[in-house]
């Protein structure tokens, strides 16, 4: 028997209710100050784990785990750890993206993407840091952020690797949605000669050959931006 409509919309919205109340309860969980690397996942092992914190971290790629089959999410959580006392502040992972390519590749969102921005917007963060970029201007994207900012998260985000000067355009997204907020960090490496530059971008860091406390070693704005995240964290850039 089919259902009708409003039956669907109704559980719709039962699952919606489940999931918001299940990610209260699992941050009210954790006293330490939030910062979510929102990536590829993470390696856990036991150089990372005295970072993350107890609950919290999800996988929207479709893995069915937040294991790191790329590497660049680990790295990031690296570089942000830099930043961390431990006991005052945590990461948690949230994964969006499973594969063995680049994550500047990406062009067109998925599901995975929004359905991550509905988990961020029920979190209580202080930070999010975002080391990704696509090319497509993204309504959901968009407003999730504008509203993350709002409620006074700061959202750190890279410019890109493809040596654009976003002066004369600027189409790379997260980057380039034009919050003036300041709570908004686009961050560019100074080091990288294939790191965007100009426009919106508002940090430069080092970006080139960057590992942290854990994960391998990798280059880009990415890596700048989780630079840039630590500093942020410990209250060196304001």
């Amino acid at each position: 028997m089919r259902l009708k409509p409003y039956v669907l919309k109704f559980k719709r919205e039962l699952i919606l209710l489940a999931v918001v109340l299940l990610t209260v309860s699992i941050f009210a969980k954790e006293t330490r100050d939030v910062v979510i690397v929102m990536d590829t996942g993470l390696t856990v092992n036991q150089d990372s784990l005295p970072y993350l914190c107890e609950s919290g971290h999800v996988d929207f790629s479709g893995s069915g785990t937040i294991d790191d089959n790329n590497g660049h999410g680990t790295n990031i959580a690296g570089l942000v750890a830099r930043g961390l006392d431990t006991k005052k502040q945590c990461i948690v992972i949230v994964k969006y993206y499973d594969t063995d390519k680049d994550p500047y590749n990406k062009q067109e969102p998925g599901e995975a993407l929004d359905r991550a921005w509905n988990y961020l917007l029920t979190t209580n963060a202080k930070w999010i840091n975002m080391s990704f970029v696509g090319e497509v201007y993204v309504q959901n994207e968009y407003s999730a952020i504008k509203q993350l900012l709002a409620r006074g998260t700061k959202v750190v985000v890279a410019a890109g690797n493809e040596a654009l000067n976003f002066d004369d355009k600027c189409e790379r997204y997260p980057a380039c949605y034009g919050f003036k907020s300041p709570n908004w960090y686009v961050v560019g490496a100074y080091d990288l000669s294939l790191s965007n530059f100009g426009g919106p971008v508002n940090i430069v860091l080092q970006g080139m050959n960057q590992r942290g406390h854990f994960g391998p070693l990798m280059s880009g704005s990415s890596q700048a931006t989780g630079n840039a995240t630590a500093k942020i964290i410990k209250g060196l850039i304001k």
